[in-house]
Protein backbone atom coordinates (compact mmCIF):
# COMPACT_ATOMS: atom_id res chain seq x y z
CA UNK A 1 0.00 0.00 0.00
CA UNK A 2 1.20 3.22 -0.86
CA UNK A 3 0.54 5.76 1.33
CA UNK A 4 0.60 9.66 -0.23
CA UNK A 5 0.62 12.94 1.97
CA UNK A 6 -0.20 15.91 0.23
CA UNK A 7 -3.03 18.77 0.03
CA UNK A 8 -6.41 18.96 -1.51
CA UNK A 9 -5.12 20.46 -5.20
CA UNK A 10 -2.35 18.29 -6.43
CA UNK A 11 -2.63 16.98 -9.92
CA UNK A 12 1.06 15.43 -9.53
CA UNK A 13 -0.94 13.09 -6.81
CA UNK A 14 -3.91 12.70 -8.81
CA UNK A 15 -1.33 11.70 -12.20
CA UNK A 16 0.11 9.10 -10.43
CA UNK A 17 -2.97 7.54 -8.20
CA UNK A 18 -4.37 6.52 -11.79
CA UNK A 19 -1.23 5.10 -12.61
CA UNK A 20 -0.84 3.08 -9.67
CA UNK A 21 -4.71 2.17 -10.01
CA UNK A 22 -3.42 0.97 -13.55
CA UNK A 23 -1.06 -1.87 -11.99
CA UNK A 24 -3.35 -2.69 -9.82
CA UNK A 25 -1.54 -0.83 -6.56
CA UNK A 26 -3.88 0.34 -3.69
CA UNK A 27 -2.90 4.16 -2.83
CA UNK A 28 -4.30 6.16 0.44
CA UNK A 29 -4.42 9.70 0.12
CA UNK A 30 -3.95 11.48 2.91
CA UNK A 31 -4.71 15.40 2.89
CA UNK A 32 -2.84 16.04 5.73
CA UNK A 33 -4.66 19.55 6.13
CA UNK A 34 -7.85 17.76 7.67
CA UNK A 35 -6.48 16.61 10.50
CA UNK A 36 -8.05 16.47 13.46
CA UNK A 37 -10.93 17.84 12.05
CA UNK A 38 -11.62 15.09 8.72
CA UNK A 39 -9.41 12.89 9.63
CA UNK A 40 -8.83 10.81 12.93
CA UNK A 41 -6.08 8.86 13.74
CA UNK A 42 -5.86 6.16 16.57
CA UNK A 43 -2.50 5.25 18.32
CA UNK A 44 -2.24 2.49 21.03
CA UNK A 45 1.04 0.90 22.45
CA UNK A 46 1.09 -1.43 25.18
CA UNK A 47 1.74 -4.77 26.63
CA UNK A 48 0.36 -6.80 23.83
CA UNK A 49 -1.04 -4.07 22.19
CA UNK A 50 -0.14 -2.35 18.82
CA UNK A 51 -2.76 -0.45 16.61
CA UNK A 52 -2.03 2.49 14.23
CA UNK A 53 -4.74 3.65 12.65
CA UNK A 54 -6.04 5.83 10.35
CA UNK A 55 -9.79 6.60 9.67
CA UNK A 56 -9.66 8.80 6.50
CA UNK A 57 -12.82 8.86 3.92
CA UNK A 58 -14.90 6.25 5.58
CA UNK A 59 -11.81 4.49 5.46
CA UNK A 60 -10.01 2.71 8.54
CA UNK A 61 -6.66 1.89 7.44
CA UNK A 62 -3.95 0.21 8.92
CA UNK A 63 -0.57 1.77 9.22
CA UNK A 64 1.33 -1.29 9.81
CA UNK A 65 0.28 -2.42 5.77
CA UNK A 66 1.82 0.92 4.40
CA UNK A 67 5.12 -0.12 2.65
CA UNK A 68 5.74 3.44 1.05
CA UNK A 69 5.15 6.96 1.93
CA UNK A 70 5.26 9.57 -0.42
CA UNK A 71 5.83 12.74 1.28
CA UNK A 72 4.47 14.52 -1.60
CA UNK A 73 3.26 17.73 -0.71
CA UNK A 74 1.93 17.52 2.97
CA UNK A 75 -0.13 20.28 4.78
CA UNK A 76 0.22 21.37 8.23
CA UNK A 77 -2.87 19.94 10.47
CA UNK A 78 -5.07 22.70 11.46
CA UNK A 79 -7.29 22.44 14.43
CA UNK A 80 -11.20 23.97 14.52
CA UNK A 81 -11.45 27.96 14.11
CA UNK A 82 -13.83 26.87 17.36
CA UNK A 83 -10.69 26.40 19.26
CA UNK A 84 -9.82 30.44 20.38
CA UNK A 85 -6.91 32.20 21.93
CA UNK A 86 -4.21 30.72 23.75
CA UNK A 87 -6.27 27.12 23.51
CA UNK A 88 -5.56 27.46 20.32
CA UNK A 89 -1.98 27.87 19.96
CA UNK A 90 -1.88 24.80 22.63
CA UNK A 91 -4.20 22.89 20.52
CA UNK A 92 -2.14 23.09 17.45
CA UNK A 93 1.41 22.61 18.67
CA UNK A 94 -0.24 19.27 20.34
CA UNK A 95 -2.09 17.99 16.88
CA UNK A 96 1.16 18.93 14.79
CA UNK A 97 3.50 16.85 17.34
CA UNK A 98 1.81 14.06 17.35
CA UNK A 99 0.91 13.82 13.56
CA UNK A 100 4.53 14.05 12.91
CA UNK A 101 5.06 11.71 15.68
CA UNK A 102 2.89 9.33 14.10
CA UNK A 103 4.73 9.72 10.66
CA UNK A 104 7.72 9.05 12.54
CA UNK A 105 6.70 5.35 13.35
CA UNK A 106 6.66 4.67 9.62
CA UNK A 107 10.21 5.59 9.62
CA UNK A 108 11.26 1.93 8.73
CA UNK A 109 9.27 2.31 5.35
CA UNK A 110 10.25 3.69 2.29
CA UNK A 111 9.80 7.31 1.92
CA UNK A 112 9.57 9.78 -0.81
CA UNK A 113 11.58 11.72 0.69
CA UNK A 114 12.21 10.85 4.06
CA UNK A 115 10.23 13.13 6.35
CA UNK A 116 13.08 15.34 8.37
CA UNK A 117 15.88 14.64 5.30
CA UNK A 118 13.23 16.31 2.90
CA UNK A 119 12.55 19.65 4.95
CA UNK A 120 16.07 19.90 5.62
CA UNK A 121 16.96 19.78 1.92
CA UNK A 122 14.39 22.85 1.26
CA UNK A 123 16.75 25.27 3.04
CA UNK A 124 18.76 26.85 0.21
CA UNK A 125 22.05 27.75 2.85
CA UNK A 126 22.53 24.01 3.06
CA UNK A 127 21.77 23.36 -0.69
CA UNK A 128 24.79 25.38 -1.83
CA UNK A 129 27.06 24.17 0.62
CA UNK A 130 26.40 20.57 0.28
CA UNK A 131 26.48 21.38 -3.62
CA UNK A 132 29.91 23.30 -3.29
CA UNK A 133 31.38 20.33 -0.98
CA UNK A 134 31.07 17.71 -3.99
CA UNK A 135 32.67 19.95 -6.51
CA UNK A 136 29.61 22.01 -8.45
CA UNK A 137 30.40 25.52 -9.19
CA UNK A 138 27.81 27.27 -7.46
CA UNK A 139 27.07 31.70 -8.45
CA UNK A 140 28.44 33.90 -5.73
CA UNK A 141 25.65 34.33 -3.08
CA UNK A 142 24.88 36.45 -0.62
CA UNK A 143 22.63 35.96 2.11
CA UNK A 144 22.40 39.22 4.75
CA UNK A 145 20.01 41.87 6.46
CA UNK A 146 22.90 44.25 6.46
CA UNK A 147 22.27 46.46 3.54
CA UNK A 148 26.12 47.67 3.13
CA UNK A 149 26.80 43.81 2.07
CA UNK A 150 24.38 44.34 -0.13
CA UNK A 151 26.02 47.68 -1.76
CA UNK A 152 29.19 46.15 -1.87
CA UNK A 153 27.95 42.78 -3.53
CA UNK A 154 26.44 45.01 -6.32
CA UNK A 155 29.53 47.04 -7.17
CA UNK A 156 31.58 43.87 -6.83
CA UNK A 157 29.64 42.58 -10.04
CA UNK A 158 28.88 46.14 -11.60
CA UNK A 159 25.55 45.63 -11.15
CA UNK A 160 24.83 42.32 -12.40
CA UNK A 161 23.34 40.22 -9.68
CA UNK A 162 20.45 38.95 -8.92
CA UNK A 163 17.54 38.97 -5.89
CA UNK A 164 15.32 35.17 -5.70
CA UNK A 165 13.23 34.31 -2.45
CA UNK A 166 14.75 31.30 -0.08
CA UNK A 167 11.76 30.10 0.74
CA UNK A 168 7.94 29.53 -1.82
CA UNK A 169 7.81 31.93 -4.52
CA UNK A 170 4.64 32.57 -3.55
CA UNK A 171 3.56 35.88 -1.78
CA UNK A 172 0.08 35.57 -0.33
CA UNK A 173 -2.45 38.52 -1.20
CA UNK A 174 -3.42 40.66 1.54
CA UNK A 175 -6.90 40.56 1.45
CA UNK A 176 -9.75 38.14 0.55
CA UNK A 177 -10.16 36.92 -2.59
CA UNK A 178 -6.59 38.83 -3.21
CA UNK A 179 -5.08 36.16 -5.88
CA UNK A 180 -1.26 35.34 -4.81
CA UNK A 181 1.64 36.39 -5.78
CA UNK A 182 4.67 34.57 -7.76
CA UNK A 183 8.14 36.53 -6.99
CA UNK A 184 10.09 35.50 -9.72
CA UNK A 185 13.86 35.53 -10.10
CA UNK A 186 14.96 39.37 -11.29
CA UNK A 187 17.75 41.59 -11.49
CA UNK A 188 18.90 44.39 -9.33
CA UNK A 189 18.38 47.22 -10.75
CA UNK A 190 20.40 51.08 -9.32
CA UNK A 191 16.88 52.26 -8.24
CA UNK A 192 16.27 48.97 -6.26
CA UNK A 193 19.56 50.62 -3.88
CA UNK A 194 17.31 53.35 -2.97
CA UNK A 195 15.52 50.71 -0.83
CA UNK A 196 17.78 48.65 0.92
CA UNK A 197 17.40 49.48 3.94
CA UNK A 198 14.32 47.21 3.99
CA UNK A 199 16.57 44.47 3.93
CA UNK A 200 17.24 45.13 7.74
CA UNK A 201 13.54 44.18 8.19
CA UNK A 202 14.20 41.12 6.63
CA UNK A 203 17.21 38.86 5.41
CA UNK A 204 17.35 38.48 1.33
CA UNK A 205 19.35 36.20 -0.97
CA UNK A 206 21.12 37.90 -3.99
CA UNK A 207 23.63 35.86 -6.35
CA UNK A 208 25.89 36.93 -9.48
CA UNK A 209 24.13 36.64 -12.65
CA UNK A 210 25.11 33.73 -14.42
CA UNK A 211 24.86 34.05 -18.27
CA UNK A 212 22.71 31.18 -19.99
CA UNK A 213 23.15 29.17 -23.48
CA UNK A 214 20.08 26.97 -21.97
CA UNK A 215 18.95 26.76 -18.27
CA UNK A 216 18.34 22.60 -17.12
CA UNK A 217 15.82 21.04 -15.24
CA UNK A 218 17.20 17.56 -13.68
CA UNK A 219 15.15 15.20 -12.11
CA UNK A 220 16.40 12.57 -10.16
CA UNK A 221 14.01 9.55 -9.42
CA UNK A 222 16.16 6.60 -7.62
CA UNK A 223 19.40 6.20 -9.23
CA UNK A 224 18.02 7.67 -13.00
CA UNK A 225 18.32 10.81 -14.23
CA UNK A 226 16.12 12.95 -16.32
CA UNK A 227 17.68 16.18 -17.88
CA UNK A 228 15.48 18.96 -19.66
CA UNK A 229 16.70 21.84 -21.55
CA UNK A 230 14.80 24.65 -21.23
CA UNK A 231 15.92 27.58 -23.97
CA UNK A 232 14.81 30.36 -22.13
CA UNK A 233 16.91 32.54 -23.31
CA UNK A 234 15.14 32.58 -26.89
CA UNK A 235 12.33 35.01 -25.12
CA UNK A 236 12.68 37.58 -23.07
CA UNK A 237 9.80 37.12 -21.28
CA UNK A 238 11.29 33.80 -19.39
CA UNK A 239 15.30 34.91 -19.93
CA UNK A 240 15.63 36.18 -16.60
CA UNK A 241 13.01 33.37 -14.82
CA UNK A 242 12.07 30.32 -16.85
CA UNK A 243 8.89 30.68 -14.53
CA UNK A 244 7.62 33.48 -16.76
CA UNK A 245 6.68 30.45 -19.46
CA UNK A 246 6.47 31.37 -22.73
CA UNK A 247 5.89 27.60 -24.30
CA UNK A 248 5.24 28.95 -27.89
CA UNK A 249 9.03 30.65 -27.78
CA UNK A 250 11.05 28.00 -25.55
CA UNK A 251 11.95 24.46 -26.73
CA UNK A 252 12.09 22.02 -24.44
CA UNK A 253 14.51 19.04 -25.67
CA UNK A 254 15.87 16.26 -24.02
CA UNK A 255 19.93 16.84 -22.76
CA UNK A 256 22.31 14.35 -22.37
CA UNK A 257 24.39 14.95 -19.72
CA UNK A 258 27.79 14.74 -19.31
CA UNK A 259 29.07 11.49 -17.14
CA UNK A 260 30.76 13.36 -14.37
CA UNK A 261 27.51 15.85 -14.52
CA UNK A 262 25.10 12.99 -13.98
CA UNK A 263 27.38 11.61 -11.49
CA UNK A 264 27.22 15.07 -9.41
CA UNK A 265 23.50 15.27 -9.79
CA UNK A 266 23.11 11.41 -8.19
CA UNK A 267 25.86 12.36 -5.89
CA UNK A 268 23.89 15.36 -4.38
CA UNK A 269 20.77 13.72 -3.69
CA UNK A 270 22.42 10.71 -1.88
CA UNK A 271 24.61 13.11 -0.12
CA UNK A 272 21.14 14.83 1.26
CA UNK A 273 19.77 11.54 2.33
CA UNK A 274 16.58 12.04 -0.70
CA UNK A 275 15.65 9.73 -3.31
CA UNK A 276 13.96 11.86 -5.37
CA UNK A 277 14.92 15.65 -6.54
CA UNK A 278 14.70 18.19 -9.36
CA UNK A 279 17.60 20.18 -9.97
CA UNK A 280 18.04 23.46 -11.60
CA UNK A 281 21.31 24.21 -13.50
CA UNK A 282 22.38 26.46 -16.05
CA UNK A 283 24.89 25.81 -19.04
CA UNK A 284 26.25 28.96 -20.23
CA UNK A 285 27.68 30.06 -22.95
CA UNK A 286 31.08 28.64 -22.54
CA UNK A 287 29.42 24.81 -21.82
CA UNK A 288 29.95 25.14 -17.71
CA UNK A 289 27.46 23.82 -15.47
CA UNK A 290 26.45 25.71 -12.68
CA UNK A 291 24.02 24.60 -10.10
CA UNK A 292 21.42 26.37 -8.95
CA UNK A 293 19.07 24.73 -6.62
CA UNK A 294 17.55 21.56 -5.86
CA UNK A 295 13.43 21.04 -5.47
CA UNK A 296 13.06 17.58 -3.32
CA UNK A 297 9.13 18.35 -4.20
CA UNK A 298 9.52 19.56 -7.38
CA UNK A 299 7.69 19.61 -10.20
CA UNK A 300 8.24 17.04 -13.18
CA UNK A 301 4.06 16.90 -15.09
CA UNK A 302 5.11 19.41 -17.54
CA UNK A 303 8.97 18.50 -18.17
CA UNK A 304 7.45 14.77 -19.06
CA UNK A 305 4.68 16.09 -21.36
CA UNK A 306 7.11 18.23 -23.58
CA UNK A 307 9.87 16.00 -23.31
CA UNK A 308 8.55 12.66 -23.44
CA UNK A 309 10.84 11.10 -20.70
CA UNK A 310 8.92 8.43 -18.78
CA UNK A 311 9.65 10.36 -15.26
CA UNK A 312 5.91 9.17 -14.00
CA UNK A 313 6.59 5.90 -14.52
CA UNK A 314 9.78 5.70 -12.76
CA UNK A 315 8.25 7.70 -9.78
CA UNK A 316 5.31 4.72 -9.46
CA UNK A 317 7.82 1.76 -9.99
CA UNK A 318 10.92 3.17 -7.53
CA UNK A 319 7.75 3.36 -4.88
CA UNK A 320 6.16 -0.11 -5.65
CA UNK A 321 9.50 -2.02 -5.73
CA UNK A 322 10.47 0.37 -2.39
CA UNK A 323 14.11 1.19 -3.26
CA UNK A 324 16.04 3.62 -5.39
CA UNK A 325 17.66 0.70 -7.91
CA UNK A 326 14.13 -0.04 -9.07
CA UNK A 327 13.95 -2.28 -12.43
CA UNK A 328 13.08 -0.02 -15.96
CA UNK A 329 9.17 0.00 -15.67
CA UNK A 330 6.81 -1.49 -18.08
CA UNK A 331 5.69 1.27 -20.53
CA UNK A 332 1.86 2.58 -19.35
CA UNK A 333 0.49 4.13 -22.44
CA UNK A 334 -1.90 7.66 -21.95
CA UNK A 335 -4.65 5.16 -22.23
CA UNK A 336 -3.60 3.08 -19.86
CA UNK A 337 -3.87 6.35 -17.50
CA UNK A 338 -7.39 7.29 -18.63
CA UNK A 339 -8.79 3.90 -18.62
CA UNK A 340 -7.72 3.61 -14.20
CA UNK A 341 -8.94 6.83 -13.86
CA UNK A 342 -12.50 6.38 -15.67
Amino acid sequence: MILILTEAYDPAADDLIQRFQARGIRTIRYETADFPQKVRHIFRKGAGVSRNLLEINGQTINLAEVQTVWNRRPKKPTVSKMITGDDREFAQKETEEIYRGILHTLQNRFWVNPYTLNEVAEYKPYQLQVAQHIGWEIPQTLITNNPDEVREFYRQYDGNIIYKTVSSPFRLGSGVGTPPQLIYTNRVKASDLERLESVTLAPCLFQEYVPKKVELRVTVVGRKTFAAEIHSQQSERSREDWRRYDFDNTPYLVHQLPAEVEAKCQQLVKEMGLVFGCIDLILTPDDRYVFLEINPNGQWGWIESLTGMPIGDNLVQMMIEGRPDYAEPPALTKQAHSQAGS
